[in-house]
Parts: C-alpha cells; structure tokens; sequence
C-alpha cells in the first residue's frame, strides 16, 4: 500500500505487510502509528531499521468508544514539529483509512485554521476510500466524527478545564462502568445544536 501525500512532508498510509512501515519517500524522517495490534517495540525497532529519527505509537481501537481526543495534541505536535524540522513524517494505522485519517484530519484543522468538515472533505479529495470506518460492522465509526467536532469546539486544543472536555471525559467514565451507581449519569453533547443532554441511568 503506497503512502498518499496529503500535504509537502506529511503522509498518509496503511500498514504494509510486505514493507512494514510502507516509507517510500527519503524525505520521511518520522512515523506516527495510530493502532492496538502491533506492539509498539515492533513499530520502534522497524523504524529504526528503515533509518527513521521519531516514532509515537499511539494503541488505538479502531471503535466509536475509543478515546482518540486525549491523544490528539500530541499527535498534532508530533505532525507539526517533524515537518518544521523539514522532514516528512508518514501516519499510519492498520488499513490507512480510519484512525490515521482522524489524526490527519485533526492535523489540518489546527495548522490551516479548517472545520472538521472543510478538512475531512480535503483528506477524501486525496484518498477517496478515507472513512471513519468500523470494518467488523461496516458502518461509520461516529465516535471519531464526535470527538473532532468537540476538538474543533475547543478551538484545536485539548483543554482539561472546558466544560466540553470534562463532559466528555464523565460519558467516558460511564462508558467504562455502565450502570455504577445512581449518581452516574450519561452525558450527550450535540456540538451542532451546542446541547447537551444528561440521561440518568
């Protein structure tokens, strides 16, 4: 699987069976793997073979309640100081369609100033068959949709203290231990309608 240019120094693929971190350009110095199947010693010990300088591994699961938001400024930062170093940095997952895809589209939301749609739109126009995909259901994965409007609400910044991330982090919480407690209560936040929605449980 190729890697696709998205932007001068910033790529996008899939994990290569065959070529494991799919680098085909000399200008790739970093690799940022967004995935929970391989272990990230692997990912490591072939970049480091294949001569690249940084690695982030960041275990994802590839399903609407996996938290990809917490980890989203970190994988911007990594994006942005590869290519202001003037390298190129490759973003991978398992298939190159879904969570490197949310990681990508985050990028361009923050460095080129783009709403999630504008900048959703721009990583389809590249790679037509990009979806936030759950390929054990093959239907959308709306959890990442969700968590890069509420990125977008926070202005591209993780911030700990807005009511919409500790929001976020309570339905969390009660995604992990359903049904603990009267006092827990599940939380839907419509980023469009700017509602939110406290449902007891």
């Amino acid at each position: 699987m190729a890697a696709v240019l998205v932007l001068p120094g910033l790529y996008l693929s899939g994990r290569d069976p065959s070529r494991p971190e799919c680098v085909g350009d000399a200008a790739v110095r970093a690799l940022l793997v967004v995935e929970d199947s391989e272990p990230p010693e692997a990912a490591a010990a072939a970049a480091s073979a294949s001569g690249l300088e940084a690695v982030l591994h960041v275990p994802l699961l590839d399903q609407p309640e996996s938290d990809l938001l917490s980890r989203l400024d970190d994988c911007v930062a990594f994006i942005g100081g590869a290519r202001e170093r003037g390298g190129g940095v490759l973003v991978r997952c398992q298939a190159g369609v879904s969570r490197s895809v949310a990681v990508v589209t985050a990028y361009l939301m923050k460095a080129n100033t783009l709403s999630f749609e504008e900048a959703y739109a721009f990583v389809k126009d590249i790679k037509p068959d990009a979806k936030f995909l759950l390929t054990c259901l093959s239907r959308i994965n709306e959890g990442f949709e969700w968590q890069l409007k509420l990125y977008e609400k926070m202005g591209c910044e993780v911030d700990v203290t807005s009511p919409v991330y500790k929001q976020y982090r309570l339905q969390k919480v009660t995604e992990k231990y359903p049904g603990k407690g009267a006092g827990i209560y599940y939380v839907q936040i419509d980023v469009m309608l700017e509602q939110t929605v406290f449902k007891w449980i």
